[in-house]
């Protein structure tokens, strides 16, 4: 596999959901961007956090509240990407707290389907499917992300979620007054995120994302709020990872409509956790019987 169909399908597998779910978001802000800080790093003191978590509870209600965030209804999301001169198709389903899938598709200059990409979770287990990289476990770390970038009321535990939460003050991005954050998970990934000092929506930054290709620096940006019945979701958001540049534009949402059924992954990808799970049966029986054995002993 070529580099730069690695690229390809880092960028399609990361480019998930970012209407709701405020991930390593953005362009480059007006200042360089501050230098990733493990989680064990001297925290901030507790006013700046307080104020920066003021700033995320402030888009909470922007976006539609944390009631509507609550209800925790699956979406159905379709919509259209342009990559490298070339155009394709989206669809993201969830169902908050059960699983995901989300499915991409580019297409020729004659519509027809010349490369399909394919992520997902079952709440255990993430992976990744394409027709020449076949069917892939995700990291921990990256299904992680996936997990919390899959639930748009993950937005309300900010507090929980990430041990370094960091007020970096008011500046302008793209040209509008913004008030930036910075946030650092457990695992030591940054993201550095502006919301509009007028609508309190975050409408970009930048951060780290785990791939299976390693640890990228991504950018993107968000525009075009609308609502969706009653919650508001960025419709246009433009990403920018190493060499490659991805816009993705939302048609249609639709809430409340997803069935498990509708979250079941491609056959390899099937088989592959069958496998898995036959290996953590076996492991969990191996452990059962050694204990069982030690206290026989």
């Amino acid at each position: 596999m070529t580099r730069t169909h690695k690229l390809f399908t880092t960028v399609l597998g990361l480019g998930l959901l970012c209407g709701t779910a405020p991930v390593a978001l953005a362009q480059p802000a007006a200042e360089p961007p501050v230098k990733a800080a493990k989680p064990e790093a001297k925290a901030p003191a507790p006013e700046n956090r307080a104020r920066a978590l003021a700033v995320v509870d402030r888009f909470v209600e922007a976006i539609g509240g944390a009631e509507e965030l609550n209800k925790k209804r699956s979406m159905r999301t379709v919509g259209t990407i342009s990559l490298m001169g070339m155009t394709g198709e989206l669809e993201v389903r969830l169902i908050p707290g059960k699983g995901m899938l989300q499915h991409m598709v580019i297409l020729g200059p004659d519509k027809s389907p010349i490369m399909e990409s394919s992520t997902g979770s079952d709440g255990e287990h993430g992976w990744t499917f394409d027709s020449m990289s076949g069917a892939q476990l995700l990291p921990d770390s990256m299904h992680e992300q996936l997990r919390r970038e899959s639930d748009p009321s993950s937005v309300m535990r900010y507090d929980e979620i990430y041990p370094v939460i960091e007020y970096m003050g008011e500046r302008e991005f793209d040209g509008t007054p913004v008030e930036t954050i910075r946030i650092v998970d457990e695992s030591g990934l940054e993201s550095i995120q502006h919301y509009s000092k007028e609508t309190g929506l975050l409408i970009g930054g930048e951060g780290d994302q785990d791939s299976p290709q390693g640890q990228m620096r991504v950018q993107s940006k968000m525009e075009v709020y609308k609502d969706f019945d009653g919650i508001k979701i960025a419709t246009r958001t433009t990403m920018v990872m190493g060499p490659m540049t991805m816009q993705m534009t939302i048609g249609t949402v639709e809430i409340g409509q997803v069935q498990p059924e509708d979250l079941e992954p491609p056959m390899p990808v099937q088989k592959l956790l069958e496998k898995v799970a036959q290996k953590e049966a076996e492991k969990a029986k191996k452990a059962g019987d050694e204990e069982e054995n030690d206290g026989e002993g």
